[in-house]
């Protein structure tokens, strides 16, 4: 049986239980977060417990989120036994509570931030992902409370499927060690996404034409008719998202990175014209995609470099780095564009075995009467071969008087 999707299991159980006319405001939808929160947690590596009003510590959280590597199977998580929950605290209000009342509450603020570090806190309609410094992560999943009752009991877009999947996911990961490739490149590949909806939402802003016209010239390249309004949106997101890994990957990082400044990284003038024009107000600023910019350099800035970097060779990080990338972003496009990365231990060694071939009498027999005794050349053979084919067309055009137009 396949999994449910998170948006659903919460959205559905929300719908039950006000649908019996007998809910609790706040602690009837307890259900749905623990549902949401567990069907993320459960795929994580290592997975991710939310328990409800877990003991110890100071007050009661309605959540705690707990890594399963902390204590044993059928062990109930005590903080009094030394076992905090790692992954942060969860408080959940109803609907008509107001968020930044919330967020600025005494349960939030002095209760549990300067114990746990973390706290999701939500009214259902709006999540919070919080710590010291302030809002980490942030989703709205509809603009006012009609609206989301008009989700909650009718078609969700997969678009905020997605998002809502990602947001829970960057929030049960926000604590969690930041070293592997493929968690790197989930956390840009999310924001990605996230921005490539607001660009979608905001497809009739007149800067965005301008800038099509823009990219087609500086990149080379042409959005055709049927898929181009698409194709060209997926780039842009692309461009600015692995822009700006590719300035963090090489980035003197005895300065603190920042995406504002890097197009000097990189010293590319396709990224300047981005960057720039996404902080005009007259042009791009109003696709608001400055916050996602902001939380992936928060993010980056969170990578155990050291060990990312060993993961594989750091001269080849960019170019490796656009498999797990793309595979996030649009697994349909990687597979339609064939984006696999081959490590250069095996580009070397097939070079090497297809020259060994190559050089067999037979082969090169075989090559030569079938006219492809390039196809085996290194780069200099090849280049006097085609010098020689040129000069024997010439000669050959004009033994026939043909003329060139």
């Amino acid at each position: 049986m396949p999994r449910r999707d998170p948006l659903d299991l919460f959205l559905d159980s929300i719908a039950d239980a006000n649908s019996t006319g007998a809910a609790m405001p706040e602690t009837s939808y307890y259900p749905a977060i623990s549902l949401a929160l567990s069907a993320v947690g459960d795929t994580l590596s290592p997975k991710v417990l939310c328990l409800q009003h877990p003991s110890g510590g100071t007050g009661i959280p309605d959540f705690g989120l707990f890594e399963r590597t902390l204590f044993a199977r059928g062990d109930a998580p005590a903080w009094r036994g030394g076992i905090m929950p790692g992954r942060g605290v969860v408080e959940a209000k109803g609907l008509t509570q107001n968020i930044t009342t919330l967020l600025s509450s005494r349960q939030v603020r002095t209760d549990y931030l300067p114990v746990y570090g973390l706290v999701l806190a939500t009214n259902l309609r709006q999540w919070r992902l919080v710590d010291a410094s302030g809002a980490r992560e942030s989703l709205d999943l509809a603009a006012n409370t009609a609206t989301f009752w008009t989700l909650a009991r009718g078609r969700r877009p997969d678009a905020l499927r997605q998002q809502f999947s990602d947001f829970l996911q960057r929030c049960l990961l926000w604590r969690a060690p930041l070293s592997r490739p493929q968690d790197v490149a989930f956390f840009l590949a999310s924001y990605a996404r996230d921005a490539l909806i607001q660009v979608e939402e905001k497809a009739d802003l007149p800067g965005l034409r301008t800038l099509r016209s823009a990219l087609e010239r500086s990149l080379g390249i042409a959005f055709d008719a049927r898929d181009g309004e698409h194709l060209f949106r997926s780039t842009l997101v692309q461009t600015l998202f692995y822009g700006l890994f590719t300035a963090w990957a090489g980035h003197d990082h005895t300065r603190p990175f920042d995406w504002r400044a890097a197009d000097y990284d990189l010293n590319l003038p396709v990224i300047r014209l981005l960057y720039n024009l996404i902080r005009a107000p007259q042009s791009l600023r109003p696709l608001g995609l400055e916050s996602l910019l902001d939380s992936a350099t928060a993010t980056l800035a969170r990578v155990d470099r050291d060990a990312f970097f060993h993961s594989f060779d750091a001269a080849h990080a960019v170019q490796y780095f656009y498999e797990p990338f793309l595979e996030f972003f649009d697994p349909k496009l990687r597979k339609q564009l064939g984006v696999w990365y081959t490590p250069p231990e095996i580009v070397e060694y097939l070079k090497v075995m297809t020259r060994k071939a190559a050089n067999e009498p037979v082969m090169r027999e075989v090559m030569d009467k079938l006219n492809l005794g390039y196809a085996y050349q290194e780069g200099p053979e090849f280049k006097a071969q085609m010098v020689r084919d040129n000069e024997s067309f010439k000669t050959l055009v004009n033994k026939l008087g043909l003329k060139n137009n």
